[in-house]
């Protein structure tokens, strides 16, 4: 999903499904409310009783106000994905049409080149549950336990070396009782932070020069390609059961056998079709995630 539309995290996007579970869809669109949270939250029972005991279970949620609304009622933004899929080509091409004013070197985008911007390299519910964990009188008792607890934040180092960098600033502001903030300034590569101790060189590339980067590199390609992303995640919205999906496919169905040359031709469609959706990264394409972008229905 790196350099598409889906960073913004405002389009729908539906995570922890399961056999049991339609999971949950908390983006900028969308976050309905009555969804059951994906993990179970401290929940109370036998309020007022000598027995009342902590215990935990998917509690409803109850939305929020980043719901669009229209005369105080709700609007589902799925019934206007077109809409949406337009005024995100006519800005794209707005940016295309200024994008030498834009890159020039004393243009818009230099005065932010020294801005403190907030990095976010963690889900924040993650640090929070494990400082809402770190409270509990077992963790109390020892310091050392508690201590273990955070230490779970150096597991991810395995996959992911980096953060062998960072895990002690958050281990800190953990200890503080504080959710662990870091930021940057947009054209330097250094980490600060929050204690505004710089870690040098975490970053490849300064953030400013992606968004240079990211604004040459508009073209019609790449803006099909967003407005396919835009109208798939629109669909986690959408509720629908498989077994009708399996019923609408079969319904197509042909009772005429095919052809050599249909099944060549579709074949070909269906390579083209990966090809363009296929995303390159250092001489590599990820051909599981392009396969996975074809079967959502490309």
């Amino acid at each position: 999903m790196e350099g598409s539309i889906l960073q913004t995290l405002l389009l729908p996007m539906r995570f922890a499904e399961s056999d049991n579970s339609d999971g949950v869809e908390l983006s900028g669109m969308g976050g309905a409310p009555g969804q059951l949270s994906a993990l179970r939250l401290p929940d109370w029972q036998g309020q007022g009783m000598d027995e009342m005991l902590l215990t935990r279970k998917r509690k409803r949620l109850p939305g929020s106000d980043n719901r669009p609304t229209l005369n105080g009622k709700d609007v589902e933004a799925l019934q206007y994905t077109e809409t949406i899929v337009a005024d995100f080509i006519a800005i794209y091409h707005l940016l295309q049409a200024h994008r030498h004013e834009l890159l020039a070197k004393d243009g818009l985008l230099s005065r932010f080149a020294d801005d403190k911007v907030r990095v976010v390299l963690r889900a924040t519910s993650y640090h929070a549950t494990l400082n809402y964990e770190s409270m509990h009188p077992d963790v109390l008792r020892d310091a050392f336990k508690r201590d273990r607890m955070f230490d779970r934040l150096w597991v991810q180092t395995e996959v992911a070396p980096d953060d062998a960098r960072i895990t002690p600033a958050e281990c800190l502001d953990l200890h503080e009782g504080d959710v662990p903030i870091f930021h940057a300034r947009a054209g330097s590569r250094d980490l600060l932070t929050s204690r505004d101790a710089a870690i040098t060189n975490f970053f490849e590339v300064p953030g400013w020069e992606r968004v240079i980067s990211r604004l040459e590199q508009l073209d019609e390609n790449d803006l099909n390609q967003q407005c396919w992303h835009i109208r798939a995640s629109m669909t986690a919205l959408a509720k629908v059961a498989e077994k009708t999906l399996r019923r609408a496919f079969y319904d197509t169905l042909t009772q005429r056998p095919a052809e050599q040359g249909e099944l060549l031709a579709e074949a070909r469609k269906m390579a083209d079709r990966l090809e363009e959706l296929a995303r390159q990264r250092r001489g590599h394409v990820d051909r599981s995630r392009a396969l996975a972008r074809w079967q959502l229905g490309a």
